[in-house]
């Protein structure tokens, strides 16, 4: 950031004349998309700038607090997380909404129809999901439901 501050000097000290239009800088320590500090290049183009319209440079105030273009940054990330997060969060309820599975693998016992994208009993392995819910149920401890599956080979 660069702030220039344009006035007429008051009183005539050091090389300026009185009445004369002087100029002072204000740089602030900015950083490039390359990682480079931009305050020689501030200063070079604001002395330009001044030059061509007559300003005496008077004083170069420099701040080498923190960049600005990293704050920027960081807010423009986090402003867009928080909108890629708003717009997943509605197509996953848009797609719920039709009835349609939003991704990842379906619970035990059920497979995703690729054409519709419903999920439906899976003929492989829905009997045995039936199974473990009915013995659930029935108040059946899960280590004996475990023992049963043992029983019958299901791993």
């Amino acid at each position: 950031m660069t702030l220039l501050f344009v006035h007429r000097v008051s009183n005539s000290g050091g090389d300026m004349q009185q009445g004369s239009i002087c100029a002072d800088l204000y740089l602030r320590l900015s950083l490039d998309r390359e990682g480079k500090t931009a305050i020689e290049r501030q200063e070079a183009d604001c002395r330009t700038w001044a030059a061509r319209h007559g300003l005496v440079v008077r004083q170069v105030h420099v701040d080498r607090g923190k960049s600005g273009y990293r704050d920027v940054a960081r807010k423009w990330a986090r402003t867009e997380a928080e909108t890629q997060g708003e717009r997943i969060r509605r197509a996953k309820q848009y797609l719920r909404g039709r009835g349609r599975w939003i991704g990842g693998q379906p619970p035990y016992g059920l497979r995703v129809d690729a054409d519709s994208g419903h999920r439906e009993p899976d003929p492989g392995s829905a009997v045995c999901a039936r199974l473990i819910a009915d013995e659930a149920l029935e108040g059946r401890p899960l280590v004996r439901i475990a023992r049963l599956l043992n029983e019958y080979g299901i791993a």
